[in-house]
């Protein structure tokens, strides 16, 4: 009982607690995307969770992790659009994520608007769990 004790009592260090807030804006049906939770597994980091805020335009939105890792700490903000210049990838360089490597060496930009959809492909390799 007091090993459980001495164990309990040096591993509360390890854990942190922290209020987590939402504050979605209300965006419109029309939006480019909307706000919310986001869930994606990146390579040694396992599952990572943003809170993606809008803005009601494309410039400004941003994504604040709600699991932290040693890159980017819990409540910080993991990225921020600048830019309405949207990456116009062609559906044949989507395939192979080598094209995709060479693609951004001399990216071709669109500029953002409302209701813009472009082509998406999964490169070849790659691999869904839910249908996007």
């Amino acid at each position: 009982l007091l090993m459980k004790f001495i164990q309990s009592y040096h591993s509360r260090a390890l854990y942190t607690y922290k209020r987590l807030n939402l504050h979605w804006s209300h965006t419109s049906p029309a939006a480019f995307i909307e706000p919310g939770i986001f869930m994606g597994t990146y390579g040694p980091h396992g599952m990572e969770v943003i809170n993606l805020v809008t803005t009601g335009d494309i410039v400004g939105t941003a994504g604040t992790k709600v699991t932290g890792d040693p890159n980017v700490p819990f409540g910080e903000i993991t990225f921020r659009i600048t830019d309405p210049g949207c990456l116009n990838i062609p559906l044949d360089i989507q395939d192979a994520t080598d094209r995709l490597t060479e693609f951004l060496e001399e990216p071709s930009y669109i500029e953002y608007q409302e209701g813009l959809r472009l082509d998406f492909k999964l490169p070849a390799m790659c691999f869904e769990r839910e249908t996007v």
